[in-house]
């Protein structure tokens, strides 16, 4: 439905409220797929670092400290 059919049929005031609703609810959509992407990012740095740690300094994963 394009803007246009959707200010005729509700008129200026309500059309412009769905407008900015839909654009807030794009906006949120878009925060929280960026958000859980840097969460899974960092999720993943974590793991490489907590296994790349012990080969570095030279200690099995298995063994005790």
């Amino acid at each position: 439905m394009s803007p246009t059919t959707l200010a005729h049929e509700l008129g200026p005031t309500e059309a412009g409220e769905q407008a900015g609703l839909l654009n807030g609810q794009l906006k949120r959509y878009k925060r929280a797929r960026r958000v859980i992407f840097y969460t899974m990012v960092g999720a993943l740095a974590l793991l490489t670092i907590a296994s790349v740690t012990p080969l570095v300094f030279g200690r099995s994963s298995a063994a005790p400290p």
